[in-house]
């Protein structure tokens, strides 16, 4: 290298120039030109290892040497039950209280690290370790061998400082092992969100300002790929690009990160694609929120104490107006941050964005404060009465029914509760319909599922058609033409082009006749699409796979989404089931993430345009309900379950008439 070259370099390219250099003489095996004295080893919403199983891990799991290949992935914070979780954990709740995590990370020079922090979101205990050794815990104790864990809320990124680090630290690889737990299996909530970083900081999950120059930057990246692989673009008549003009002539000279999320949020949620939203939110750390639990029923929109023993105001429940405008008017202002898509799905995800009252407050045009007005009403509408409260700095868990486990309930009917589509829940699945083979009836619960993979949609369907049924063709999707998505872009699913050499006979003839009366209610616009996939269905090769003829049930609710949608839509082709509850919020979409470049904010958008067989579009519409039964103010609490016990009743009715 040529002394004046090297001279005229910055520090960085130095660093990189010798690097390659190193490498090329074969001295050094990876580049890293991270400063040593600000890294982020770990940084906010990484990839990290997990496990969710009740039986306790190996001992060996904090070990570097400890082979997690078969641990699953997922972005960081880890939880469930407050809507801000990136990885939802729905099988933690009632069955399991403690998670495991693992991330791998390199440091080039140990001895050159001096301070290093962990900042974690937890709730409600934690214990950390790097490279096996422990180095960070709170809210959990040890009273001989029980383990007894705190009551602690995520209120923010907490700092544990990590003593000795260039003594614990190893030159390459390095693990940083995190069990965090739970206070009970009756908690309605839990988190787990770390970062590992050298520099100390207020809040690392939170970046504060970026420039104007910045600001553009990842404006004209996200039109860009809105323009290339949104799939739902040209559905609505929507003018995204006149949205990103307006924000464009703002002309900030720096733009608070925040404020630019809920600004795009704004935007994606005008696509009319349910799978469409800011993922990084960076909710204000000084923000208030709504200080008790809101949760939607029969009689209406009801406020609960937030430790759900109880409502606010048990004479009246129901919540009539907040700060003096009606509740009506806070959904609608709670409505332009959800996306555009069908009415229940608008209202299940309103309801929960009234949580954030100070940023809809400043919506609304109405003035900050410390608390609350509300007007609450009795629920035969004779009694109303005003309360003031005081506003929370936490945000609350959003209402639902609790739901109970997998169980034979009374009358020999079978009750399988599947609470996602993850597909390690198969075994589950096929032991339960094992038991459930001489049962009078079945229930099969997924409310409030979020979706997930469709292997339990493969694995359960075959139970419910004859041996000698024809297989069913569930799904019909394209994705948008785009060079980001190869041409096995939706194999995952699983579902494939005609052409698949994978196809039976069976089943290539079953998509022919789909096709020839399938007429889809959107016609794709030309040369934007790939050609048509199926996803088709049939009879399992296993043994054990039997079918049951009688009665079936199934029970959902808004907030059932996605792959749950698609279950929901060949279930309600099965002649023997029908749907009770409320209908799903409709989503069907290959949900596609990616992080904007300078503030780091996470994006989702839907690749694929998906049908139902009968040409209906799953986003927007979701399915339909052949009996609507929406949950009693009571239920919520835990101790009754109005749609349940409403479902014994109507198949024990339906047996006595036959």
């Amino acid at each position: 290298m040529s002394p004046v070259i090297y001279q005229r370099c910055g520090k960085f390219y130095k660093r990189l120039l010798l690097s390659v250099l190193l490498v090329c003489l074969g001295l050094e095996t990876s580049i890293c030109v991270a400063n040593t004295k600000d890294q982020n080893f770990i940084p906010p919403h990484a990839v990290w290892k997990y496990r969710t199983k009740s039986h306790p891990p190996p001992v060996d799991w904090p070990q570097l040497k400890f082979d997690d290949s078969h641990w699953l992935d997922g972005l960081a914070g880890f939880g469930y039950g407050d809507d801000d979780d990136r990885t939802v954990l729905d099988s933690m709740r009632g069955q399991f209280d403690s998670v495991q995590i693992r991330y791998r990370f390199k440091v080039v020079r140990p001895s050159s690290i001096h301070e290093l922090f962990l900042y974690l979101r937890y709730d409600d205990g934690f214990v950390a370790y790097l490279n096996g050794q422990e180095v960070a815990s709170a809210g959990v104790k040890w009273r001989g061998k029980r383990r007894v864990v705190a009551d602690h809320e995520a209120k923010g990124f907490e700092e544990f400082k990590i003593n000795h680090p260039e003594v614990l630290l190893h030159q390459g690889w390095n693990i940083l092992a995190i069990e965090g737990f739970n206070r009970s299996l009756k908690s309605g909530d839990f988190s787990l969100d770390p970062v590992l970083t050298t520099q100390r900081t207020e809040n690392p999950g939170i970046p504060k300002i970026i420039t104007q120059k910045e600001y553009l930057a990842d404006l004209d990246e996200l039109e860009q790929r809105i323009k290339d692989q949104a799939s739902y673009l040209l559905l609505k008549d929507y003018n995204f690009q006149k949205a990103f003009s307006r924000l464009r002539r703002l002309r900030r000279a720096t733009a608070i990160t925040q404020h630019f999320a809920l600004d795009l949020e704004r935007i994606l949620a005008q696509l009319g694609d349910a799978h469409a939203r800011v993922i990084t939110r960076f909710d204000d750390p000084n923000a208030r929120f709504l200080p008790f639990v809101l949760a939607d029923t029969r009689d209406g929109l009801v406020a609960l104490k937030a430790d759900l023993s109880g409502f606010i105001d048990d004479n009246s429940p129901l919540i009539v107006a907040l700060d003096g405008r009606a509740i009506s008017s806070w959904i609608k202002a709670a409505s332009e941050y959800v996306a555009q898509a069908s009415p229940q799905l608008i209202r299940y995800r309103s309801v929960r964005e009234l949580r954030a009252i100070d940023r809809l407050r400043n919506d609304l045009d109405l003035p900050a404060s410390e608390s609350i007005r509300l007007t609450l009403k009795s629920l035969d509408g004779e009694r109303q009465v005003k309360r003031r409260m005081a506003l929370s700095h936490e945000k609350l868990s959003s209402g639902k029914v609790p739901i109970g486990p997998t169980r034979l309930l009374d009358s020999n009917i079978g009750y399988l509760r599947i609470s996602s589509m993850k597909n390690s829940q198969i075994k589950h699945v096929h032991s339960a319909m094992n038991d459930f083979q001489e049962t009078n009836g079945l229930i099969i619960d997924v409310r409030d599922n979020k979706g997930g993979r469709y292997g339990i949609l493969q694995a359960l369907y075959g139970y419910f058609i004859p041996n000698n049924a024809p297989p069913y063709v569930a799904n019909i999707a394209a994705y948008r033409l785009s060079p980001r998505f190869a041409d096995d872009h939706l194999y995952y699913r699983p579902t494939y082009r005609m052409d698949w050499r994978g196809w039976t006979i069976a089943k290539r003839q079953a998509i022919k006749k789909t096709l020839e009366v399938f007429h889809p209610e959107w016609p794709l616009p030309k040369n934007k699409f790939s050609s048509w996939h199926f996803m088709v269905l049939g009879r399992s090769k296993s043994p054990r796979q039997y079918f049951y003829p009688k009665p079936v049930v199934v029970l959902c609710n808004a907030g059932s989404f996605s792959a749950t949608d698609v279950f929901l839509s060949a279930f309600a082709d099965l002649p023997q089931v029908t749907l009770v509850g409320q209908p799903s919020s409709g989503g069907s979409g290959s949900k596609q993430e990616f992080d904007l470049p300078y503030s780091g904010i996470r994006i989702a958008l839907s690749s694929m345009a998906s049908f139902r067989p009968n040409g209906k579009l799953f986003d927007g519409k979701g399915i339909d309900v052949d009996i609507k039964i929406l949950p009693d103010p009571s239920d919520f609490f835990g101790k009754t379950d109005f749609v349940l016990s409403g479902t014994i009743d109507w198949i024990t009715q339906s047996r006595k008439k036959k």
